[in-house]
């Protein structure tokens, strides 16, 4: 499990780039209708400019300057500000509602093997990265609770387990609350009775993980995370330690048995 994250981590390390507001500079004559002669490549790159409103707040992507892939989400706040920038490999993106709470959010295409996810808060009327997602798992991101901005979402590469971390957004910024996560034993000790268990982590200052808890004798692939998430909520949330970290949900810092 570790060695296929690690490699995955590095593969998109390699695919982005962090761009600085620097980089958002406003020196293109913009056009907002697509130029249906042109690829979607040199629509951006020759100034298009699109523009949509959620919640009646007015935003506009555009690509950076000579940065192929790169571009720029601004909200309209009197002036257009500087929201976030992102990586979208071939100029793919696509605005829909992927948390079912009733607003679109901004999926880029960061990678063959991931998506970059910003999620809509209709409280604050702005978008907060909220990490890496693979495949399906981009449509796994839920509300739990909608009046304070707390979701659940989904990790599972198939080959061997899956996680799943609890997390508030809170000023458009994204605090991990907790983590479950299937494990299991090390097949050296083990040989082929491995033992199989859910880790149950709270998450509080910063990216350590505390255990709290050893769910076993459940059916993994039936776990309902839902249900879960809610029964257990007061144990990670309200949190007065609670601090920004931006743990990205492919990294999974915590040892196999």
């Amino acid at each position: 499990m570790k060695y296929f994250v690690v490699i995955i981590a590095l593969i998109l390390i390699g695919c982005t780039t962090n761009l600085k507001k620097s980089d958002a500079i406003k020196t293109k004559t913009f056009y907002y209708k697509i130029d249906t002669t042109k690829g979607r490549y040199e629509n951006f790159d020759s100034g298009y400019v699109d523009t949509f409103s959620i919640n009646n707040t007015e935003f506009r992507i555009r690509s950076v300057i000579n940065s192929e892939n790169k571009f720029v989400l601004e909200r309209l706040n009197k002036e257009w500000e500087l929201v976030d920038t992102f990586y979208a490999r071939q100029c793919n993106y696509s605005i829909r509602d992927i948390n079912n709470d009733g607003y679109p959010d901004l999926i880029a295409d960061d990678s063959r093997w991931s998506e970059s996810v910003f999620l809509f808060s209709p409280i604050s009327n702005n978008f907060t990265e909220c990490g890496f997602f693979s495949g399906d798992e981009v449509d796994s991101l839920h509300p739990l609770s909608s009046n304070d901005s707390i979701f659940y979402d989904k990790w599972d590469n198939n080959a061997d387990n899956w996680w799943s971390y609890l997390f508030k957004i809170k000023n458009d910024v994204r605090y991990n609350l907790g983590i479950i996560e299937y494990k299991w034993g090390n097949p050296e000790i083990y040989k082929n009775n491995l033992p199989h268990w859910l880790s149950v982590r709270k998450i509080s200052n910063d990216t350590t993980q505390k255990e709290i808890n050893i769910i076993r004798n459940v059916n993994f692939q039936k776990f309902d995370l839902k249900k879960f998430w809610q029964k257990e909520l007061g144990k990670f949330y309200p949190n007065p330690d609670m601090k920004p970290n931006k743990l990205d949900t492919l990294y999974e810092p915590y040892p196999d048995l």
